[in-house]
């Protein structure tokens, strides 16, 4: 007998020599009939359950597809709430008869019987068997791609068994269908956009336990990227839009250039809303490769945004800042944002330009331009600094920049003011394989940046380097990750002749709501003869948190810290290490993460508070 599928159904064809099991490819597929549940109640609804019942299957052909059973059909998936009655317990197995038996087909028993047993001993209690008698596990040797209407020359060859068919192995309905999709995959990307799956024939022989599989394709016309075309533009120019394409005029289609193209134009934070379309209807042609046009559907957003934000730390007090963003200068998404900040320990005020896609795709030009204020415990220093550079992306997560920076300023020591002018060529590598920004629940962030420097300090000519790396990786410990583990590191130093040589305002640091909490800003390290931190030429940093979801909006964080400055290049073993621990809350909202972190050191020294308390927004790495 010989089975077979239309458009994902089923047909009866006239018996042949050996009879199919087409209906056999089915399974939990598309066997909506295995997973509908007819008991379901109207949500609220309270089960009114008059009898209970335990359910087993014996003789199941291994242990996977006994735990599919009891995953799928409601006998089971049912037994805690139980049965309204008798006759609905009963129903229930019945229908379940057939769907363990389609199931047993899904995983290639294709001569399966299955037999319910129901005992009832009293009026409220019951025990339901399932016996199984699978029979052989049929092979598939053969797993024919077929095309209605044949093949043409531009069609590429397709292998069922490089798709992922299980040609030589048990003839599994969910890899025989994966099989398919893979062939439709491949044809949209062979530039057959239209290709489509027909139907399914398969023939079984039980003396050998073997099938034979036909599927049949459609392939439509051969198709080539024709104009593009822009609609529901207003601010943007189209030129710089289709810097973001990876296809030329002529070249075959390739639908997944046209979603890689759609997200590009999302990422651009331009639009509220981008659809990248062919025609829905396949157009008629002859031999000849047909070009579809491509049409791209824009809604704009706003260009300007004003933006302001608040913080709070027990060494810092508070401090706020205030900005405001124009995305779209002069309609290639040129941005341009001016930010002041105002607080005890800073003030200042910064410029920033970035040009996207500058001269190439991947590839922007950055500028700024900025002067600021610091009154901290490490030093007091007015300082203005200008830069501009190249950022661009090399690979699908990692950036490569490079530029160059000029700095003056103006430091106050003990002997009176310092000046300092320095001229710098950054070089940096980033990678981020995170989530998201501000909430990161799974990936890695790494940065490495490298600053050689020259200049006059104290009317001196001064030469140093810095080399330095950060990186934080965040692994989920449940499946909806509401527990989240997360580490941090840090680690750098200056090359020089000595710290003196290194202007105070470049030294390195540590301690702080952005680096160690529990110590008040740039406090680890030495300390001058009055207390004051000095700074150093290297710094280590650890820290791990472990965060978990209380609820929808809240959460709560574990943390332990540790930090350490040297005045040497290499950190020494008598170098102290300071440690701090801690927890905080969040508050999850639509802007990001609200936090309340308190921390304490773990090896407190004269002068270090007891207790820090920060308030900010987003997670602290």
């Amino acid at each position: 007998m010989r089975f077979g599928t239309r458009d994902r159904g089923w047909r009866l064809v006239p018996p042949r020599r050996h009879w199919e099991c087409g209906a056999m490819l089915l399974g939990l597929l598309g066997c909506t009939g295995c997973l509908h549940n007819p008991d379901a109640m109207a949500p609220g609804a309270a089960p009114a359950a008059a009898v209970r019942y335990t359910a087993t299957i014996e003789n199941a052909p291994s242990e996977a597809v006994a735990e599919l059973a009891e995953r799928s059909l409601p006998t089971f998936r049912l037994r805690e709430r139980g049965a309204r009655n008798r006759a609905n317990l009963l129903g229930r197995v019945r229908r379940d008869e057939d769907r363990l038996a389609r199931l047993l087909r899904s995983q290639g028993y294709y001569t399966p019987a299955v037999t319910a047993q129901v005992a009832v001993p009293s009026d409220d209690t019951a025990s339901v068997r399932f016996v199984v008698r699978a029979g052989p596990a049929y092979t598939l040797t053969d797993h024919v791609l077929a095309f209605d209407p044949p093949a043409t020359d531009h069609l590429p060859k397709l292998d069922a068994l490089a798709l992922g068919s299980p040609v030589g192995a048990t003839a599994r309905a969910a890899a025989i269908v994966q099989a398919e999709e893979a062939a439709v995959a491949a044809l949209h990307r062979a530039g057959y956009p239209y290709a489509a799956f027909v139907g399914r024939e398969g023939v079984a022989d039980p003396d050998t336990a073997t099938v034979t599989v036909t599927s049949t394709l459609t392939a439509g016309p051969y198709a080539v990227f024709g104009p593009v075309r822009f609609t529901g533009l207003a601010k943007v120019s189209e030129p710089y839009l289709s810097t973001y394409r990876s296809w030329d005029e002529r070249s075959p289609l390739d639908r997944r250039a046209l979603d890689t193209y759609q997200q590009r134009l999302m990422a651009t934070q331009l639009f509220r809303a981008v659809a990248v379309r062919i025609p829905d209807e396949a157009p008629s042609g002859g031999d000849d490769p047909v070009a579809l046009p491509v049409v791209v559907t824009l809604e704009e957003g706003p260009r300007r945004r004003v933006e302001a934000g608040v913080r709070f730390d027990t060494d810092l007090g508070l401090s706020g800042h205030t900005g405001w963003r124009h995305r779209n200068l002069f309609g290639a998404n040129e941005s341009l944002q001016v930010e002041v900040e105002a607080g005890r320990v800073k003030q200042g005020a910064a410029m920033d330009f970035r040009r996207p896609q500058f001269r190439r795709p991947g590839q922007s030009l950055t500028a700024s331009l900025g002067a600021v204020r610091t009154d901290d415990h490490a030093f007091d220093a007015r300082t203005v600094t200008g830069s501009a550079g190249l950022t661009r992306r090399f690979a699908p997560r990692w950036t490569l920049g490079f530029g160059g920076l000029a700095e003056a300023s103006t430091i106050d020591e003990p002997e009176g003011e310092v000046r300092a002018y320095l001229v710098g060529a950054p070089i940096s590598a980033t990678f981020d394989h995170t989530d998201r920004a501000l909430d990161p629940t799974t990936g890695e962030r790494l940065e490495i940046e490298a600053v050689p420097f020259a200049g006059e300090l104290a009317g001196a000519v001064t030469r140093f380097g810095m080399i330095g790396a950060r990186g934080s990786i965040y692994r989920p410990l449940d499946r909806d990750a509401r527990y989240v583990a997360a580490a941090r590191g840090r680690a750098a130093t200056v090359i020089a002749e000595n710290l003196a040589s290194v202007p105070a305002t470049r030294r390195l640091y540590a301690g702080g709501g952005g680096s160690v909490r529990g110590y008040a800003k740039s406090s680890i390290g030495p300390l001058d003869p009055d207390g004051t931190p000095s700074g150093g030429r290297s710094v280590l940093e650890a820290e791990a948190e472990l965060r978990a979801r209380v609820g929808d909006d809240f959460g709560v964080v574990l943390f332990v810290a540790a930090g350490l400055v040297s005045a040497a290049a290499v950190p020494a073993s008598s170098d102290d290490v300071q440690a701090a621990a801690g927890m905080g809350v969040r508050y999850f909202s639509p802007a990001g993460p609200i936090r309340l972190d308190l921390a304490a050191p773990l090896n407190a020294r004269a002068g270090d508070d007891p207790v820090a308390v920060y308030v900010s927004i987003g997670q602290a790495f």
